[in-house]
């Protein structure tokens, strides 16, 4: 008696049902259960913060680590396709390095220049975004007592996710933006951020917390995320300044 041949498994990232799934995989490391998890985590946070307990995401998410890593890859991506002499991110670069000796730019040319700090600005942002949000991961303690440091990291990276969407979406009308106006939009994407942040949190760990231990841990994670943002901002800046020269 032959015993019948059971079923290939599904693959983790993958299905089985659909071609378009595998081929956007392979050309920008999405697919359906990302963009699941990516929804999940803007409307109902508390499912992805439940899942991120579980070794395996309950066979049904994308880990956090790597959606923020493909999010931060794509950010960097558009900001590199919208960085022409025109943008106003070179034009504020041209300005801020206008005040700088022309003897002492590596190039004469101050747009050049500019175009230089650009890209080593781009080039270093992946990796001191996640060195610095690492460390915060670490540091911040909101959870329940005794939830290990890798499940930290874990739920600290998923309370990430509906900011970088934001910020993801906000490098599209920065191209719009005129170059004086730059400096009020980026304290205003800081202000949402924070916001989403805290609402990340907040909604997250209903089903732990009551209202009042939420709000004050969907503060303070706000005030770290934040802070760590403008942290990765400066790091960033001063080393690509400073790789200009190298």
């Amino acid at each position: 008696m032959n015993t019948p041949k059971k079923p290939a498994p599904t693959d983790d990232d993958m299905t089985r049902l659909s071609g378009w799934d595998a081929l956007l995989d392979d050309l920008f490391g999405l697919n359906v259960r990302a963009v699941t998890t990516l929804a999940v985590a803007v409307t109902r946070p508390a499912r992805l913060f439940t899942a991120a307990r579980d070794p395996d995401w309950n066979g049904k998410y994308t880990p956090s680590l790597r959606l923020v890593f493909t999010i931060i890859a794509a950010t960097v991506v558009l900001r590199f396709l919208w960085a022409d002499d025109s943008s106003p991110l070179i034009v504020s670069m041209v300005d801020y390095l206008s005040t700088v000796p022309p003897q002492d730019l590596p190039v004469q040319n101050v747009t050049e220049a500019a175009r230089m700090l650009m890209n080593q600005v781009l080039i270093l942002f992946p990796f001191t975004y996640f060195l610095c949000h690492f460390f915060a991961s670490l540091l911040v303690r909101i959870w329940d007592k005794g939830t290990p440091a890798p499940v930290r990291i874990r739920l600290y990276f998923v309370a990430l996710l509906p900011a970088l969407t934001f910020g993801l979406l906000q490098t599209v009308p920065y191209s719009f933006v005129p170059a004086e106006l730059l400096d009020a939009v980026t304290f205003a994407g800081f202000a949402i951020a924070m916001l989403l942040y805290a609402a990340t949190i907040y909604f997250g760990l209903k089903p732990v917390y009551a209202s009042c231990g939420r709000a004050w841990r969907a503060g303070l994670f706000a005030i770290v995320a934040v802070t760590t943002d403008l942290v990765i901002a400066m790091v960033t800046f001063t080393l690509a300044f400073v790789l200009m020269y190298v």
